[in-house]
């Protein structure tokens, strides 16, 4: 996972040693869409504003995604700084989570500048 060193993201990793990987599908664009834009270092409960339910993971001190149908938990293994720009964090998977209704022709990602379905833009 590639961060910028100047999100609120990149210390919490950088304290935990962890993060989970919280797969949204399409119902959840505009949930997933407030969360990309504000700051949880500005927000007091992100998880509230966005009307999402946080998880305790069982290996990992961060939060899973309750409405997520997939949840993967990664603990840093390495750390790769590209001189300024990102910080990779490179995770192994300790525990997945993967609902029995998960359909992966819902499951959504951000690949900027875009919002898409495995191949398909949804909104830029």
């Amino acid at each position: 996972m590639g961060i910028v060193p100047k999100r609120y993201s990149y210390e919490l990793i950088k304290k935990t040693k962890d993060y989970s990987i919280n797969i949204p599908t399409t119902d959840l664009l505009e949930a997933v869409k407030y969360c990309g834009k504000v700051s949880g270092r500005d927000v007091k409960d992100k998880f509230e504003k966005s009307r999402l339910t946080p998880v305790k993971a069982s290996q990992i001190s961060s939060y899973l995604i309750k409405e997520c149908p997939v949840n993967l938990e990664c603990k840093v293994v390495h750390t790769l700084d590209l001189e300024g720009t990102h910080t990779w964090f490179v995770g192994e998977v300790v525990a997945a989570h993967i609902t029995k209704d998960y359909s992966k022709s819902k499951a959504i990602m951000f690949w900027p500048p875009e919002y898409r379905y495995v191949g398909d833009v949804i909104e830029k």
